[in-house]
């Protein structure tokens, strides 16, 4: 009795074996690549060359995966060999990225080449337009880092890090990312007892690989009384041509509103409006903190109601700006400001000729263990225009706020958020957060505020996405539900 379960242990054992031979046949279920630092997993699979229903050896296998490693830099490949599905096999591969070498913080040292992988969409150009310097100069580790964070803060890498090499035809820089998706729809439903709001759009912030941003939306607010407003927009944003210091921002669209003029929390008055807009800038960059910009804006507006007007306006201003403001994280950690003066121009509808200016600083920080984080804004506006709908509409002030039209020549406010992260994963970032927005006006509207509790979600490996609601009290004595899409208040 012994013979046959020797005889039986023996087979057993050599199944796995003959499976994973060195000259046995392997039909691929999944190939998964896993990188210690930082890279592509999908470039990598592509490279190894190995699809799902491929039939090869052990051997061949192993020749791929030395191959791979040696045309990168990776200091180490190990691969292992997991029952699959449908009696397939599937392969887990794993690199480790050789670090590289990093000078001093006084060392100064050239590099002949820079080297991009892992970018399997965005082009070199767009990552390389963020540098401080060109292959071939010499430069400290500050210049490096700065180079390094500037890309990062593009918003299109979930991860980047680098490396210096030192090999035949001189000192290589290595550039490793890992790109996040960046295209995607815009859905999202807000609703009161006074109206309901929905959007849907698409956006992409890296369309085309080329670094810009192509949005299209539409948005459309429905009423108890079957009253409704649309606005259809498109935007277009290249932070920066090439390696030039130019930027282009373009918007445009048709909007029709419906808008009830309030004072003192009672409504004094309705219009409704049509119009057709057009804005741009033109930024240059003095230097990698300060930026200048050159606006223009054409506009045509059909007013009725307490307002009965038509009127053809053009822009055109100025803009300062200050950016210190880094991504840590997926938040932001500094200090940043902005000033602008337009002068509009009325041809038609006796509006007269106005002048809007605005001025901003915004402060972020994350704190005790990248436990907390704080956001602060401060923000004033003026429109020197006579009729009330040319005035700043302090809606744009409070995030949500429906059906509170307050015009007013002078605007200040201030909007702060204090956050905890009790869930910070690589695929998801959940915030606890406490808002924060005042709004005051002259012409004797006096304060508004929404304070209260809300959440933000954020998913990292999702460029832009992030989830907000805030549950909040006004001044008025109400509550308002908000939901929306968009983090930062920015009314450009």
């Amino acid at each position: 009795m012994k013979k046959p379960l020797l005889c039986l242990v023996a087979l057993v054992m050599w199944v796995p074996l003959g499976v994973f031979g060195v000259s046995q046949n392997i039909e691929l279920d999944r190939m998964i690549v896993e990188i210690d630092g930082v890279g592509s997993p999908r470039g990598l699979e592509e490279e190894l060359g190995f699809v799902r229903g491929a039939v090869f050896t052990e051997g061949e296998l192993a020749s791929a995966v030395e191959s791979v490693r040696e045309s990168g830099r990776y200091s180490k490949a190990v691969y292992r060999l997991e029952p699959g599905r449908n009696g397939r096999i599937d392969v887990v591969v794993r690199f480790v990225v050789d670090p590289g070498y990093r000078p001093g913080p006084e060392e100064e040292i050239r590099i002949d080449r820079i080297e991009i992988t892992g970018n399997l969409k965005t082009k070199d150009s767009v990552i390389l337009s963020e540098f401080l310097f060109e292959a071939g100069e010499r430069v400290d580790l500050v210049t490096i880092e700065e180079s390094v964070q500037a890309v990062f803060n593009r918003e299109l890498f979930f991860e980047v890090d680098w490396g210096l090499y030192d090999e035949p035809g001189g000192m290589v820089m290595e550039l490793r990312v890992r790109e996040k998706w960046t295209l995607f729809p815009i859905i999202y439903v807000v609703g009161d007892d006074g109206r309901t709001q929905l959007s849907l759009g698409l956006i992409d912030l890296n369309f085309a690989g080329a670094g810009f941003m192509l949005m299209g939306n539409y948005v459309g607010t429905f009423y108890p009384d079957d009253a409704s407003q649309h606005n259809f927009s498109a935007v277009y944003n290249h932070q920066k041509l090439g390696r030039s210091r130019l930027g282009l921002f373009a918007t445009g669209g048709y909007l029709s509103d419906i808008s009830s003029v309030s004072k003192d929390g009672d409504p004094v008055g309705q219009f409704e409006s049509e119009s057709g807009y057009f804005m741009g800038w033109i930024s240059y960059s003095l230097t990698s903190n300060w930026k200048t910009s050159f606006l223009m804006k054409y506009r045509n507006d059909v007013l009725s109601g307490d307002y009965d007007l038509t009127a053809d306006t053009a822009g055109f201003g100025g803009r300062i700006e200050f950016d210190q403001v880094n991504l840590y994280d997926i938040r932001r950690q500094g200090f940043g400001a902005r000033a602008d003066v337009s002068r509009i121009f009325s041809f038609s509808g006796g509006l007269g000729d106005y002048i809007e200016a605005g001025a901003q600083a915004e402060y972020f920080d994350v704190f005790h263990k990248d436990l907390f984080n704080i956001i602060t804004r401060l923000r004033v506006d003026y429109s020197s225009a006579e009729i009330l709908p040319y005035q700043t509409n302090r809606l744009v002030h409070l995030r949500g706020g429906s059906g509170r039209e307050y015009y007013s020549p002078l605007v200040l406010a201030a909007s702060t958020e204090i956050g905890i992260a009790p869930l910070r994963e690589n695929w998801m970032f959940l915030e606890l957060v406490g808002v924060a927005d005042l709004s005051w006006g002259d012409a004797g509207t006096g304060f508004m505020y929404r304070i209260g509790p809300g959440f933000r979600i954020t998913f990292p490996p999702l460029a832009g996405l992030s989830l907000n609601v805030d549950y909040v009290f006004t001044e008025r004595g109400e509550t308002e539900l908000y939901f929306g899409m968009f983090r930062f208040i920015d009314a450009r």
